[in-house]
């Protein structure tokens, strides 16, 4: 199975297409491409990890340890897809849309 996770960063304009491929003994491997800098410097040192980082507190998670190194923006969206892509193709969850939606009408 392959998955693949679109993030639309929103004003910064840098979309982000991750895809992820079960691996022996539940790994995930990771590719990452987008025209931020910033997540290019994440792609290249996040090829794969394991399928249970979804688990793990955020302080501990390699996906946001990494992501912080690089450095990201606090409300980058692309840490959590990634985790969002790394969950469906682990089969530990649906792979279902999930967004931020601002209502402007008030």
């Amino acid at each position: 199975m392959t998955t693949r996770v679109i993030v639309n960063p929103g004003v910064c304009g840098f979309t982000t297409t991750i895809t992820t491929n079960k691996q022996p003994k539940r790994r995930v491997a990771i590719s990452i491409t987008s025209d931020c800098k910033q997540v290019s410097l994440l792609a290249d040192s996040l090829k794969e990890t394991g399928a249970f980082e979804i688990m793990k507190p955020m302080q501990e998670c390699e996906v946001f340890e990494k992501a912080s190194k690089c450095p990201l923006h606090l409300t980058c969206l692309v840490p959590v897809g990634i985790l969002k892509a790394i969950e469906a193709e682990a089969e530990l969850a649906l792979p279902r849309d999930a967004g931020i939606h601002f209502d402007n009408t008030t």
